[in-house]
Formats: C-alpha cells, structure tokens, sequence
C-alpha cells in the first residue's frame, strides 16, 4: 500500500492555498510541503528525492503531526528533509 494515501490525485494542480507548496522556510534547513490532494508520502518522496522507498524518511521527520502514513491531509505542511 502506498504511504499516505488522500483521495483522488492530483500532484500538479492549482494551488489554492496562500502558502507556497515548494516553501523553503522549513526549520533545520529542509523544506515545507503543503499537502495537496491525492498527495502520498510515496509520491512526494519520488518528486523531492526521486526515490519513492524514501517516503519513510518524509514520515519521521514529521512524526509529530502524522501518526498514520496513510492518512496525510490536504493542507498539512509536511518538512521534506
């Protein structure tokens, strides 16, 4: 199963959000991500790393606020470290 799991997808769409979805204001010097539909961990880790075995990476480095890797929300800021 793929990690992170929102319904339907749509990895290029319009943000219409005000925050920058490539936002580099990420606290240790890594970068933010605002969740936006159909976004997996999986998917994000093949877009940032080009890799998607390294969405595990994306998960422990935003264990506080994602408990089930399955279950990232539209809008959630993750840190791509």
């Amino acid at each position: 199963a793929a990690a992170g799991n929102v319904t339907g997808a749509n990895l290029s769409g319009t943000n219409t959000g005000a925050a920058d979805p490539y936002d580099s204001g990420a606290t240790g010097g890594g970068r933010t991500h605002v969740v936006a539909k159909g976004a997996t961990l999986y998917s994000l880790a093949r877009q940032y790393y080009g890799n998607q075995s390294k969405w595990r990476d994306i998960l422990e480095a935003n264990r506080a606020q994602v408990s089930n890797p399955d279950q990232i929300k539209v809008g959630q800021k993750l840190v791509i470290p």
